[in-house]
């Protein structure tokens, strides 16, 4: 899976919009992620209009880059899927999340994973923001677009982190 080894966070953009499709195409790559139980707690809501990025990236300081970006997905937990028992639901929108960064390189684009669980401040800004209701919580928010500059293959490999049977080799 040359994805994965190609993947990494892309902060700046060409001035080029996404078309509505890949938008659509990459939140169901995000719908093909495991879930604990089959719940997919999952909704998504996709800004790509320029003044609603605008003030979605102002939700953190470390968000700022994302004004530049032609579209953001923002992950969503849909309070309605999961009960107490169900506490695997970061898990299920983490590979959610994760799924949309994977096919981003195969579509030629470029993103960045802006986290905002568990900051409540940042999630109850872009809840805010988005006007969304008391059961969906947003989650993650994506930045995405194409990218400024080409991917090339992150190298991060540490055999130093591989272990097997135990700790102690």
């Amino acid at each position: 899976m040359n994805a994965i080894f190609k993947r990494k966070s892309i902060r700046k953009y060409l001035n080029k919009s996404v078309d509505k499709e890949t938008l659509i195409h990459l939140c169901y790559a995000a719908m093909q992620a495991p879930s604990a139980h089959n719940t997919r707690p999952w909704q998504f809501l996709v800004i790509d209009d320029v003044n609603m990025i605008s003030k979605v990236s102002t939700f953190s300081p470390y968000a700022t880059f994302a004004k530049q970006a032609p579209a953001l997905i923002i992950v969503l937990l849909d309070k309605n899927k999961v009960s107490d028992k169900h506490t695997k639901w970061v898990q299920d929108l983490s590979a959610a999340t994760q799924n949309i960064l994977l096919e981003l390189v195969d579509t030629g684009l470029g993103g960045c994973w802006l986290g905002l669980y568990p900051d409540e401040k940042r999630m109850e800004n872009v809840s805010s923001m988005c006007n969304l209701p008391p059961h969906i919580v947003p989650f993650s928010v994506i930045s995405l677009g194409y990218p400024e500059t080409e991917y090339h293959n992150v190298d991060k490999k540490d055999a130093h982190l591989i272990h097997f049977n135990s700790l102690t080799d």
